[in-house]
């Protein structure tokens, strides 16, 4: 499975927003399976270093320096 990029997220919240969704709350799913869901609560953030990432806190394969760099959190 691939990361959703900011840009990916944008035309497909727009699609929905056109097909009458924009007032529709928001659920992330908890893993890359979809096991489990919860609720969205903020919206992007954009500098990870406030956040003080740790290896611990980030998904397999991505390390703090990429994350810094290459992400941005929603949730």
């Amino acid at each position: 499975m691939q990361t959703v990029t900011v840009s990916e997220l944008y035309k497909a919240l727009a699609v929905a927003c056109k097909a009458g969704y924009g007032d529709k709350k928001i659920l992330l799913s908890n893993d890359d399976e979809g096991n489990g869901y919860h609720e969205c609560f903020f919206t992007v953030s954009t500098d990870l270093k406030k956040f003080r990432l740790s290896y611990n806190d980030l998904p397999y394969g991505v390390d703090v320096e990429d994350a810094e760099k290459d992400y941005v959190i929603i949730g």
